[in-house]
């Protein structure tokens, strides 16, 4: 099928994720959808295309700030005078 040659080709040439691989997807099954609501066509064409597992092509892997992080990511944000009461709190919570 096209549409599967096609994904795979951007993906592999244009490097995009398997999450906007999936949301491609879903545009075109949903405009496809509209096509036969409409009456211009009476089946899907690309109804047995399956999404990927967005798992396996994880681009970036996010994590918790740790407390020193977090403290220096606030501190230009925060008056001197609250930044000690911020600061207590975040300690008490690392």
């Amino acid at each position: 099928m096209r549409v599967h040659f096609l994904l795979g080709h951007q993906r592999r040439e244009d490097g995009i994720s398997y999450w906007r691989s999936n949301a491609i997807l879903v545009s075109l099954k949903t405009f496809v959808n509209w096509l036969i609501e409409a009456e211009y066509v009476s089946e899907s064409p690309i109804e047995s295309l399956e999404f990927l597992t967005v798992n396996e092509d994880r681009r970036l892997v996010r994590r918790a700030l740790e407390v020193d992080e977090l403290r220096r990511l606030l501190a230009p944000h925060i008056s001197s005078r609250s930044a000690d009461s911020v600061s207590d709190r975040i300690g008490d919570m690392g």
